[in-house]
């Protein structure tokens, strides 16, 4: 994918992603629905190499509980139920549906704990990066169980990079109270300039553009694509 005009904000993603195997660190891409937050995300996990992915895509609509857990440990969870103690083991299996709960209760504590080991399970041989597109849609449940998780992961490389709608405020997976030490930014997505959005137009229709056209455009979609076929 060639994204118009968003060389600075992929140039931080890449190097943000160079440096997950130096330990925990957080990235969140800011900007209102459609300004091409999630295009950025998919450009820089497109260009990475060397982490073990683990990601999920957040909608309104699925708000049950631990449903985004589910997602991000799915495809890993056959690699580190066997290494869990068998109450994690069980916490994790009732939580991701894997098992029925019976008359247990399932404690929250129990699945951030098993979350936790989880994660420093897999990346015990490679960096792991959880990827988090619409963190702002993250279930309660398992925003509560991966804030317990990224809180005591210490020195362990396991990094998120998120989208979300908005700017400011604090930051999700309850970030703003990692340690120091865990590198922290955040990265926000305006629209495109107008020079490069005439010069997108351009592109995508052939020919000159008017200049007039440009603020209109702007006007009624801020948040343009910024992929020459969109």
């Amino acid at each position: 994918m060639h994204l118009v005009a968003r060389d600075a904000e992929l140039a931080r993603l890449l190097e943000f992603l160079a440096g997950c195997d130096r330990g925990p660190s957080v990235l969140v891409l800011e900007g209102e629905p459609g300004i091409g937050k999630t295009a950025l995300l998919e450009a820089a996990l497109a260009a990475c190499s060397g982490l073990r992915l683990l990601r999920v895509r957040c909608a309104q609509a699925e708000s049950g509980a631990y449903v985004s857990l589910a997602d991000l440990l799915g495809p890993w969870i056959d690699t580190v139920l066997p290494a869990l103690l068998p109450p994690l083991r069980r916490a994790l299996d009732i939580a991701l549906l894997r098992a029925d709960a019976g008359p247990e209760v399932l404690e929250p504590h129990a699945v951030g704990r098993a979350a936790l080991e989880a994660l420093r399970l897999l990346a015990v041989d490679q960096p792991v990066l959880i990827a988090v597109d619409d963190v702002q849609w993250l279930d309660v449940a398992s925003e509560r169980a991966l804030g317990f998780a990224l809180r005591r992961l210490d020195a362990v490389p396991v990094s998120v990079l998120a989208t979300r709608r908005g700017t400011g405020g604090p930051l999700p997976l309850g970030i703003d109270e990692l340690a120091p030490a865990v590198r922290q930014d955040r990265v926000p997505v305006g629209p495109m300039p107008a020079t490069d959005l005439t010069a997108l137009l351009e592109q995508r229709f052939g020919g000159r553009c008017p200049g007039a056209w440009c603020p209109g455009y702007r006007r009624r979609w801020p948040a343009i694509p910024c992929t020459p076929s969109s």
